[in-house]
């Protein structure tokens, strides 16, 4: 089967609420907006670059984003947006680990079981915005379906022959959540060094 090209656009604040009863969710309209912008270098004056810190200082729990995907079909092209919230820094660390294939500084990650735990991780809904009310809980036992590895194994199962989509899904969850890969891998890089070298 020929590969079907995906393009995963950048995450946006979602206007839903992880948990209404939330005792940040009364600062100040525009937060996530701020925070975004700031994020990604975008032009900010001082007072929203001190909102988005106060947002940021306040929350105590994860913000939601809509991460929208497209991928062709043999039908035509098929939106879907993922509703994700951010994974603490330890947790992704956690599911890295589990993640390697082997013991010690030169384990390799698997990429791809690494990026479908994580988006399972995080992702607390996929819609079809063409369908009035096509959402998917994909913690549920409706999306998983029996899949022997839980809601990581069925979101590879489900996206299989979508090349890449869970892998820029999983991308956006690492920038939301202010997780930077680069640093990791030069530690790894760092650790591998100084093991092959004693």
């Amino acid at each position: 089967m020929e590969e079907q090209p995906v393009e995963v656009e950048g995450a946006k604040p979602s206007p839903r609420e992880l948990d209404p009863d939330d005792p940040a969710a009364g600062l100040p309209e525009g937060s996530p907006e701020a925070l975004m912008a700031a994020a990604r270098g975008g032009e900010v004056d001082a007072a929203g670059e001190s909102e988005a810190l106060g947002f940021l200082l306040g929350r105590t729990q994860p913000l939601l984003f809509d991460v929208p995907v497209k991928y062709d079909t043999p039908t035509g092209q098929k939106k879907l947006v993922f509703v994700v919230r951010q994974v603490d820094g330890e947790r992704i660390l956690d599911l890295e680990k589990e993640h390697r294939k082997g013991d010690g500084p030169f384990a390799e990650l698997n990429d791809v079981a690494f990026n479908a735990a994580l988006v399972a991780e995080s992702c607390v809904a996929i819609v079809d915005p063409s369908v009035q009310g096509a959402e998917v809980d994909p913690r549920t036992d409706a999306f998983i379906g029996g899949a022997p590895g839980g809601a990581s194994m069925a979101m590879q199962i489900r996206f299989k022959f979508q090349s890449g989509l869970l892998d820029g899904v999983a991308g956006q969850v690492r920038s939301v959540s202010g997780y930077n890969p680069t640093r990791v891998e030069s530690a790894n890089r760092s650790i591998r060094d100084a093991a092959g070298s004693s």
